[in-house]
């Protein structure tokens, strides 16, 4: 019969104790925003990602095209009525477009300016 000698097989990885935990994956992590969850410029969430993942995979898309975010932007506004398409269809200058878009659809003013500036920036691009 073998001889048993005490302390041999100790387990050290776990008796040290600074060692951390794994975090669980299906909890939010200290530290993250909602903006971490967003994706695209027109920052998609939740059901919305999944729309346009399924939108690009359908479709052989590149999901991180913008051209290919702004379509689906625009089938968005089209199919759903609470991001107020109609009056965004309705807006007269880039200003109301871009105040419609960041209250309904990003749902904050962050980038307002920001937003305007490149609409501007790409009808000067695109009148040439």
């Amino acid at each position: 019969m073998a001889k048993v000698i005490p302390g041999l097989r100790k387990n050290t990885v776990s008796s040290n104790t600074n060692i951390a935990p794994k975090p669980d994956p299906t909890k939010t992590q200290g530290g993250r925003t909602e903006d971490d969850f967003a994706f695209g410029i027109f920052k998609f969430r939740g059901q919305n990602i999944l729309k346009y993942n399924k939108f690009c995979f359908e479709n052989n898309l590149d999901l991180n095209s913008e051209e290919n975010q702004i379509k689906f932007l625009f089938i968005l506004l089209r199919d759903d009525p609470s991001l107020r398409g109609a009056e965004l269809k309705e807006a007269e200058t880039i200003e109301q477009a871009a105040q419609i878009i960041h209250e309904y659809i990003l749902k904050t003013n962050d980038g307002l300016q920001n937003t305007i500036d490149t609409a501007y920036d790409l009808l000067d691009r695109n009148s040439v």
